[in-house]
């Protein structure tokens, strides 16, 4: 136990290194930057509402009759109640739409009235903020349960000299799961900054409820695709994925330019 526990620590703090990558980047682009201890209440929120995520996800699984076990806190199914495609837009969109909708609320129920949330593009940071804190919990999530699967291999060589799988899932969900979060997040932000700040004179009606929406079905598409690539070993859905990402990243980097020009 002792000769795995500094490893399986180290592994942990690894599941940091995308989110704070990331974070990096974006608030690069910040010509203001945010006061840090906002960015880090924020953050943390993000991450606090992975475990709450989980447990709704859980419980979705449960109503449809996939899981049966003692987090089915409002019951389940005793057979699964739809099969095939039905299944997985019904997982994975329920599951896109909790993750879009908590890493809102994080920032809507933390800095919505805050004096420092005073430009276009504060919407957009901040919103990214949180998806990365979220993003940071997933990761390490993953990575320790990883580290807990393959103890055998798990020791500071393996670690020094990067061949514990974990480094490669930690590259994968970077360029993956880590940016889709920032992405459809950032587009919420897009559609906040246009309702807070009035950039558009007409169609300010469900603006926010708009940008989720968007968000949900990248989100659900992006895990759809993930799911068949992973199983199907179909390099056209590998493809897929690649096109989603890079379409959405040009998109938040166009809007981010726009709304950076519209703050002081």
């Amino acid at each position: 136990m002792a000769e795995t526990l500094g490893p399986t620590i180290i592994l942990t703090l690894l599941g940091l290194v995308p989110s704070t990558i990331w974070l990096l980047f974006y608030l690069s682009r910040d010509k203001h930057p945010e006061p840090r201890r906002l960015i880090l209440l924020v953050f943390v929120l993000g991450f606090m509402t992975v475990p709450i995520a989980g447990l709704l996800e859980v419980q979705m699984n449960c109503w449809l009759g996939f899981d049966q076990h003692l987090l089915c806190f409002l019951g389940s199914a005793t057979t699964p109640l739809v099969g095939g495609l039905a299944s997985l837009l019904a997982v994975f969109g329920f599951g896109a739409l909790v993750e879009e909708g908590l890493k809102f609320l994080a920032v809507r129920l933390s800095i919505w009235e805050h004096p420092a949330l005073d430009e276009p593009i504060d919407a957009m940071m901040y919103m990214v903020v949180a998806a990365l804190g979220f993003a940071a919990a997933e990761n390490m999530g993953n990575v320790w349960g990883l580290a807990q699967a393959s103890l055998s291999s798990l020791s500071l060589a393996t670690i020094a000299n990067g061949t514990h799988p974990a480094f490669q899932l930690m590259t994968l969900r970077f360029f993956g799961a880590t940016l889709l979060h920032t992405l459809t997040s950032g587009i919420v932000g897009y559609f906040i900054a246009i309702k807070r700040f009035k950039l558009v004179r007409f169609g300010m009606r469900g603006l926010i409820g708009r940008g989720l929406t968007y968000a949900v079905l990248i989100h659900a598409l992006f895990n759809i695709l993930i799911r068949k690539w992973q199983v199907l070993q179909n390099p056209v859905f590998g493809f897929a994925v690649l096109a989603l990402l890079l379409g959405a990243f040009i998109i938040l980097m166009r809007d981010l330019h726009a709304l950076s020009k519209r703050s002081r």
